[in-house]
């Protein structure tokens, strides 16, 4: 048991347009990809959850600019803990840069997360 943890970016009209002629193709791509960071589940519950959803297990939460604007501030300013001791603050800046490109290039994101 654990908690797995993926962003995904949803594929554009055009792209989902080829890939139905691949029926084996997944649909989105997988960007990023944790085990365990507990931090940012949290993190994702307190700042990106819809106020109707208890329980997010295996549920698509979008990422938006302002999302990824404050998960950036609150890394920074030191609000997400290390993990089992394991830091990932260089790992998710640079998620976050990823995020920041992709959503300036019109994409959705989501996380996904499963435990």
């Amino acid at each position: 048991m654990g908690l797995d943890q993926w962003i995904y970016r949803e594929f554009t009209p055009a792209e989902r347009q080829c890939a139905e002629a691949f029926p084996d193709v997944d649909k989105d791509k997988e960007i990023w990809y944790w085990r365990k960071n507990y931090s940012l589940n949290e993190w994702i519950s307190e700042n990106a959850c819809p106020n109707d959803l208890l329980d997010f297990n295996c549920e698509k939460i979008y990422l938006y600019e302002q999302e990824i604007d404050k998960l950036f501030i609150d890394l920074v300013a030191g609000k997400l803990s290390e993990v089992n001791g394991f830091d990932y603050q260089e790992d998710m800046i640079d998620f976050i840069k990823e995020a920041k490109y992709l959503l300036s290039k019109g994409h959705y994101l989501y996380y996904l997360a499963w435990w």
